[in-house]
């Protein structure tokens, strides 16, 4: 008796754990004992154990039959844990006994309901206030049950019932909130989400719900607040964070909605929607290489959980493509197109991927019926566009661009229907045209350039790579002569050198590797420098060095283990030539270097910053070309004089007027014999991205040597930026 005497105190002063040891002994004393075996149960309820407390009411009606104590109490932890059919049966026969107990008539009206037999459920609770009129919980059970047959008019007449009855009632105040939002009434939604969190500060599903009406009432930076709060109340709550992360996604902030999806998907790995909205977010914050390829495994990520799921195979299409990975990309497509055969993007991108591939007849195929149909898919229409040059009907696709174009349109639809156009007038002659779409293309691409920024990050690079300063650092110690760099402004040759060394038999043409940016930007964090690059340059040693040029060697053997020669074609490492320099002592470096007036034009006409890329800000105005080239011959003239590393410029005029002199000069200075195939370029079967891809599957030709004359009255900013006279030069 004692001992009992000392169990109910240790309860009544709140010691849970030693309440339950006390009571695990004495039940294992006196096994007899059902007042010990129910004092155990409320200790266990009290600890949230509901499996324990399920064995120890268990014990107690196996040694006590008429213990409506205990059954109560059982069927209660049955409901709690969700086994609702055991529970309907306790309570059932609770109610055998006792017919008309108010509290197990309501909690059976209760499991009823999520069982799902909502007519004995209503008889259940409208007895229960038969006998007890005064019931709030009963009224919001009535409520939604209801709620759950879509008879809203009667279910907020329950829960408007309950909160009189109760005006602190959360939870009915949060069920007439849903009833509110379901039939449109947004305002009023919002009003009883916030009385429900007035009165219960932790309601973790209010939050997210008042989240989901703050947003459909556009007020947006109140339902992030709303997310982040409930977050706090549930971090581990995965739908919360892919709803916030999508919110801040949908408001451009990408960066901020990232981590969200990463936690997400850590929290719930089966995530297909987290893990493909986090791909898309990836590619909206900054398409770069690096994010390109998190994203397409991140889409396949999301495809492995979702295979049937057309947007995913797309995307995933999209990215592969952009990886190269074209023989992935076509099979992604031809999915999408299995599972939907009037998926018109799919159509668009396979077109275009087989147009680019050099696969003219299919993807011309494809498109065609589409636009003979007169389709008001502008992707169909550019996939035509782009092929009309081969199949004679570049009248017949501008005709049909400019009629889409008028059109309402999204900034990027418009900037790329431009671009097409301008290609088109372009190649039929009519170069006042041409120039008046590329002008309208990069009026929609265009984003702000900083001058001042580019110089004073050119005069960093100038300053910290000074002779003195070159001289006196230690290098690393790898002398391979696999590395080279091709690099140059844009549109200035480097993918026709690239192509012409790729066709050599043991050169690897690897494209435009993004590792060089990734090594300076990472520069700071390897080497232990709180200073960014390049102002941490001082704090290399010997062993960062090898430490770094051996992960890129590694890169270049996983690319190709046998090529003698691995050619990186990334054109703007001309910013990173001094570390170069110093990473790779037995690498070469080709400059490529095309008439300044043409070079700029050239990227004028291109979409450089298409899908909001940030590479190229000054691509899309031709006065801010001409300045940031100026700063690149600066940049160029000062790592002639400093480079210790071989460095061969190669001039564009010079090799399309001489092709075999110039290509033997190539060849010979990456110190390789020679080799015919490096004249048929042309007949090497490998991708190249870049906008150049057409001119790489052509014989040399001459007819980009001077375009700029065709277009010399619109390009008075270009010269004037350029210091150049073009009236001289015509």
């Amino acid at each position: 008796m004692a001992d009992k005497q000392e169990l109910l105190a240790l309860l009544g002063a709140g010691c849970l754990k030693e309440a339950r040891e006390l009571g695990v002994t004495l039940c294992a004393q006196s096994p007899e004992d059902t007042e010990v075996w129910f004092l155990l149960a409320g200790v266990q309820a009290q600890l949230g154990d509901m499996d324990e407390v399920i064995r120890c009411c268990r014990q107690v009606v196996t040694l006590d039959p008429g213990n409506s104590a205990a059954r109560f109490n059982l069927s209660v932890a049955l409901q709690m844990r969700r086994s609702f059919k055991e529970a309907a049966e306790g309570y059932r026969g609770l109610l055998a006994i006792q017919p008309d107990t108010v509290p197990v008539l309501a909690n059976l009206g209760l499991v009823l309901r999520e069982l799902g037999d909502l007519e004995e459920a209503n008889r259940y609770c409208r007895r229960a206030l038969e006998l007890h009129p005064d019931l709030p919980e009963v009224r919001n059970t009535l409520g939604l049950l209801f709620m759950d047959q879509g008879e809203y008019g009667q279910a907020i007449d329950w829960f408007r019932q309950a909160v009189t009855s109760r005006p602190g009632y959360a939870e009915a105040h949060f069920n007439l909130g849903l009833c509110r939002q379901r039939t449109g009434s947004n305002f009023e939604a919002h009003d009883c989400f916030r009385a429900a969190i007035k009165f219960r500060p932790d309601y973790f599903e209010a939050h997210c719900s008042l989240a989901g009406v703050l947003v459909a009432l556009g007020k947006v930076p109140d339902a992030v607040l709303c997310y982040e709060r409930a977050i706090r109340i549930r971090p581990d709550a995965a739908q919360v964070h892919r709803d916030l992360g999508a919110l801040l996604a949908s408001q451009r902030r990408w960066n901020e909605a990232i981590p969200h999806y990463r936690r997400a998907v850590e929290l719930k790995p089966d995530f297909a929607d987290a893990c493909y909205e986090l791909g898309n977010a990836l590619l909206d914050a900054d398409p770069d290489p690096r994010n390109i390829r998190e994203a397409s495994e991140w889409f396949s990520r999301a495809l492995r959980h979702k295979p049937e799921s057309v947007e995913i195979h797309l995307s995933l299409a999209l990215t592969l493509t952009d990886l190269g990975r074209v023989s992935e990309a076509e099979t992604h497509y031809r999915r999408a197109l299995e599972l939907k055969p009037d998926t018109v993007l799919a159509t668009a991108g396979l077109a275009s991927l087989l147009e680019h591939n050099g696969d003219f007849e299919q993807a011309f195929a494809l498109v065609k019926p589409m636009v003979d149909a007169g389709t008001d898919n502008l992707y169909i229409v550019l996939a035509y566009a782009a092929l009309a040059g081969r199949f004679d009907c570049r009248a017949e696709a501008s005709t049909r661009l400019v009629k889409m174009l008028q059109q309402p349109r999204d900034v990027q639809q418009q900037a790329d229907g431009h671009f097409a156009l301008g290609k088109l007038y372009d190649e039929m002659q009519d170069y006042p045209q041409a120039f008046e779409h590329y002008r309208r293309a990069n009026s929609f691409a265009r984003m702000p350039f900083d001058e001042s920024q580019y110089r004073r990050d050119f005069d960093s690079l100038i300053a910290t790579f000074a002779p003195g300063r070159m001289r006196r650092r230690a290098r690393a110690s790898n002398r391979s002569k696999r590395p080279v760099f091709i690099v140059g402004m844009p549109r200035s040759g480097t993918s026709l050198t690239e192509q012409i060394l790729a066709s050599h038999p043991v050169v690897y043409g690897a494209g435009e590797l993004p590792d060089i940016t990734d090594i300076a930007r990472g520069f700071p964090a390897k080497i232990g420098s709180a200073k960014p690059y390049p102002h941490c340059y001082d704090d290399l040693t010997p062993r960062n060095c090898d430490i770094m040029a051996q992960r890129y060697l590694d890169r270049l053997t996983g690319l190709s283990s046998d090529a003698e020669r691995v050619v990186d074609k990334m054109p703007h490492n001309f910013l990173f030539l001094g570390l170069i320099d110093i990473l790779f002592p037995g690498a070469r470096v080709i400059h490529c270097l095309r008439d300044p007036i043409d070079t700029c034009l050239s990227i004028y006409f291109q979409p450089f910053n298409a899908n909001f890329k940030k590479l190229h800000p000054y691509a899309s105005d031709l006065r801010s070309l001409g300045r940031y080239y100026r700063q690149y011959m600066r940049l160029m003239d000062h790592w002639r004089r400093v480079m210790r590393i071989p460095m061969l410029e190669l001039r564009y005029e010079e090799l399309v007027a001489d092709q075999e002199a110039m290509s033997r000069k190539l060849v010979e200075f990456c110190e390789l014999d020679w080799d015919d195939r490096c004249l048929r370029f042309h007949e090497t079967a490998r991708l190249v991205k870049t906008a150049s891809y057409d001119q790489v599957r052509r014989p040399m030709y001459r007819k980009s040597v001077a375009r700029w004359k065709r277009y010399e009255q619109f390009l008075g900013p270009l010269t004037e930026a350029l210091e150049i006279d073009a009236a001289s030069r015509s």
